[in-house]
């Protein structure tokens, strides 16, 4: 019985050291919030970029395949062709993958910051006068 009433002052004194902590939490500085934005621009900047590099890949492989047909060795040459788009497509989904990963950095620490302020209590609800 003893070992129960320190366990639960125990726990009462850490909620009231805890509340304050939760009290303090504040939203987030107009800083935090522009840094935000500002990597989200990038990352949307490197995705399109990406995207952009793709397109340019797609164009010159095709390009590259049809003048294989000229040469000597025909299945070589699209071979190579095909290698080179290969690469830069994956660079290109490297730099995607990158950007999505910024991008979800950011949700995650506008989550957390979100979280860590205080929850509104909500109203009392009253019964309707009669």
């Amino acid at each position: 019985m003893k070992h129960q009433q320190i366990v639960t002052t125990l726990f009462c004194l850490a909620c009231l050291l805890v509340m304050p902590l939760a009290a303090v939490a504040e939203a987030p500085s107009a800083e935090q919030v522009a840094e935000w934005d500002r990597r989200l621009e990038q990352a949307a900047a490197r995705q399109a970029e990406a995207e952009r590099l793709q397109g340019e890949a797609e164009a010159v492989y095709a390009a590259a395949y049809s003048d294989c047909l000229k040469k000597f060795l025909v299945n070589a040459c699209r071979e190579d062709a095909r290698q080179v788009n290969l690469a830069v497509r994956r660079q290109s989904r490297t730099m995607i993958s990158e950007a999505r990963a910024e991008v979800r950095d950011v949700r995650k620490a506008q989550i957390a910051a979100r979280q860590a302020l205080p929850r509104a209590t909500p109203p009392a609800v009253r019964a309707p006068a009669q």
